[in-house]
């Protein structure tokens, strides 16, 4: 496994522990309490999206055709289609304000 590959392999685990701790915090809250960690929900899911960031700054640091830079039209767009597709959760009585 070279170094690119390993970073990726890196990036992919710590977005499934962001994925594992967001899924906790729909469930449980973000203020709940881990009770061996005694870390709130809201605590270790910003240690986990922090570590999610780290890789992606490791892979741009050694794969020039990546980079963490923020697209704001993209994100603009991703807010979008969250929303439409919240709104037609809420109108089959899946989500709730």
């Amino acid at each position: 496994m070279n170094k690119k590959q390993y970073y990726l392999t890196k990036l992919a685990e710590e977005a499934a522990e962001l994925a594992q701790i967001a899924l906790k915090c729909a469930q449980f809250g973000l203020e709940e309490v881990h009770p061996h960690t005694l870390e709130a929900n809201y605590e270790a899911l910003q240690k986990e999206w922090n570590d999610v960031v780290a890789c992606g700054v490791l892979i741009e640091l050694t794969q020039p055709l990546f980079t963490t830079e923020v697209d704001e039209e993209v994100i603009e767009a991703k807010f979008e289609k969250v929303e439409k597709y919240r709104l037609i959760s809420k109108a089959n009585g899946c989500s709730y304000d």
